[in-house]
């Protein structure tokens, strides 16, 4: 319906509706309370014979709507009004001149004595058809807010008439007031001081920014910064940015210049760019669906384009709608998968992988010692624990570096080794106390106290041989881990914490080195390290502890941490030297405690220059270094 509407209200406490058109019926609610709008008229100024018969009238708007009003004093009563309301939509097509034509005729059925609704009635039957451009006011001022009025001169003396002023009724300056006054130069009304006078100000063609008919809820749009929900009106050669955002795409902006009535946004036009990362992937191993392959192993491309870890690369959305997707990671099969819609399917994507087999080599070593062909098998397989044997009675001694393969012995092999080393030293044993019976009837025949002397050293070398046993028996229980050698290769810097987590051999070992328990570094833990094994600065560790005659006192770090090289340079400059317990240049010369008048000193056996004394030399097997 392509009309105008007039909606004709008495105005007294209010604004009391009389009549209102069919078309006008929508906007009853915006019937106005003019006689704020007359207070800006300097109604004084008014001669008396003409007050009666005088119109003031004014334009105002709201949403798309412009209302061209006509009010008159009633007879009699100066504080009351009878007032029409024109209401001109936007989109009808009604020129100037039509306008002026319906504020004339409105204003004559209001001068009547009686109404006559039906003439009113056939001037809103008139159907003007839809302008092909529309006309919209800006709704930023509320007509029925408090604002500033303006006003504007007509006719004689002006530079225009009130039909080019009505054919240009919708200007965009206009919304900057609450009206504007539209006076008659020959009326003789005047405004009061402090309005706006818009006389000269000239008409500009406006252009219409037209809000999308359909717009998506995740799209937003901003004009200047500000947030666009419907349709603008600019002026001619106006320019403007428009920012154009949607969730999960990079934003879009664009310059407007206004160089034609209407312009208009079709979002379907956009060029969209997503943001893809690997978040929205859920790759995993397809035997195991419950454990997701971690992101930092994962390449996935499509369409020939690698997914950016953190989403900095832009996918255009045409390419997401039919999608081939390619993952690779090490391990498994690379995955192709068919052409999917990224944007409608659910997130995470899951990306199943295979995984590829991978190749286990053993050896089975027999006996103690490594014979020159060992037993050798392989085989391939996806999912195998490889901390267990593949043959039964046979346990995973280590994993060789060297051979590149695990070492299998028989199950009881480490008792085995322990039953031999029982009896090597035993026999040792039976050898140092037969010697050490040998000295004693051979260089001391008389004298109980030294004869008690002789007894006490060889009991203190049958309980050091002891104590030498059972570290030889806890070394010979295993071997390092691979997992063990792997952390002794790579790290010159060693950290409790870390060594802890991993064994309780690779704590043990710190805490010896800490304390500098030399002796069990070279004869506990050098033992364990498998044949052929390089650990770089740890065996210069080794290399010192088996140059060391003795122990160390206190312990190293505090902090839970050991740097090998600083600790091989500060043990390595002579540490344990000078006049002690084994001082002097002799093994037991000097003035160490075999040395001196004791016992043993003097000119004695033991003493001065005698057999132990000085540069003497060393007789009693078994006791030397001791």
């Amino acid at each position: 319906m392509n009309k105008i509407g007039i909606i004709v209200s008495r105005v007294s406490s209010g604004a009391e509706i009389l009549f209102s058109s069919e078309a006008a019926k929508q906007w009853q609610n915006e019937a106005l309370d003019t006689r704020n709008y007359l207070k800006c008229i300097d109604i004084e100024k008014i001669s008396e014979d003409k007050f009666d018969s005088t119109f003031f009238d004014f334009v105002t708007f709201g949403k798309d709507v412009a209302f061209i009003c006509t009010n008159k004093y009633i007879s009699g009563r100066d504080s009351d009004l009878i007032s029409a309301m024109i209401v001109v939509p936007g989109f009808v097509d009604i020129n100037g001149k039509e306008l002026a034509d319906i504020l004339r005729e409105t204003k004559d059925i209001l001068q009547e004595t009686k109404r006559d609704d039906q003439k009113l009635e056939q001037i809103c039957s008139i159907d003007y058809g839809s302008k092909q451009v529309q006309n919209h006011s800006v709704p930023s001022i509320d007509p029925n807010s408090e604002g500033q009025y303006a006003y504007r001169y007509y006719g004689s003396g002006t530079p225009f008439s009130l039909p080019e002023i009505l054919g240009s009724i919708f200007q965009n300056y206009y919304c900057n007031y609450k009206a504007v006054l539209l006076i008659d130069a020959e009326s003789g009304i005047s405004p009061k001081e402090g309005l706006k006078d818009l006389t000269e100000s000239d008409f500009k063609n406006s252009c219409i920014l037209e809000y999308p008919k359909s717009v998506s809820s995740d799209i937003t749009m901003k004009v200047n910064g500000k947030l666009f929900t419907q349709s603008l009106l600019f002026d001619e050669g106006q320019q403007i940015t428009l920012d154009i955002s949607r969730k999960g795409c990079w934003p879009i902006q664009e310059k407007i210049r206004f160089d034609q009535p209407v312009k208009t946004i079709n979002l379907a036009n956009l060029e969209w760019e997503v943001k893809v990362d690997l978040t929205w992937f859920k790759v995993y191993d397809k035997a195991d669906p419950d454990t997701q392959i971690p992101s930092s192993s994962v390449k996935i491309t499509i369409n020939d384009k690698e997914v950016d870890r953190d989403g900095y690369n832009r996918f255009n959305i045409h390419e997401l709608t039919s999608a081939i997707i390619v993952v690779d990671v090490t391990g498994f099969e690379e995955a192709r998968f068919k052409p999917l819609n990224l944007l409608k399917v659910k997130r995470p994507i899951t990306l199943p992988l295979k995984k590829l087999p991978k190749k286990y080599n053993y050896l089975i070593f027999e006996g103690c010692k490594v014979p020159n062909e060992a037993i050798s098998f392989s085989f391939e397989a996806t999912h195998y624990n490889e901390n267990k044997s593949p043959i039964a009675g046979y346990k995973i001694d280590h994993f060789s570096n060297s051979k590149k393969a695990f070492i299998l012995v028989k199950n009881g092999y480490g008792w085995k080794k322990i039953a031999i080393g029982l009896v090597v030293f035993l026999f040792a044993c039976i050898g140092i106390i037969s010697s050490c019976s040998w000295l004693y009837h051979g260089i001391f025949p008389k004298g109980n106290s030294t004869k008690i002397e002789s007894e006490i050293l060889c009991e203190d070398t049958v309980s050091k041989c002891q104590d030498e046993y059972s570290d030889n028996q806890a070394e010979n229980e295993e071997y390092f881990s691979s997992k063990e050698i792997e952390y002794l290769k790579t790290h010159d810097v060693w950290i409790l914490s870390e060594m802890e987590n991993i064994s309780k051999n690779l704590k043990d070992l710190y805490n010896d080195v800490n304390n500098k328990k030399f002796s069990k570094i070279q004869n506990k833990w050098k033992q364990m390290l498998p044949n052929g094994e390089n650990l770089n600065c740890c065996d210069k560790l080794f290399e010192l502890a088996a140059v060391k005659s003795l122990d160390g006192q206190g312990t190293y770090s505090s902090d839970g941490i050991i740097d090998l090289n600083n600790y091989i340079r500060t043990y390595s400059n002579g540490s344990h030297g000078g006049t002690g317990t084994h001082g002097g240049t002799g093994n037991h010369g000097g003035t160490g405690n075999h040395g001196g008048t004791g016992n043993h000193g003097g000119t004695g056996n033991h003493g001065g220059t005698g057999n132990h004394g000085g540069t003497g030399t060393k007789t009693i097997k078994g006791l030397e270094n001791s």
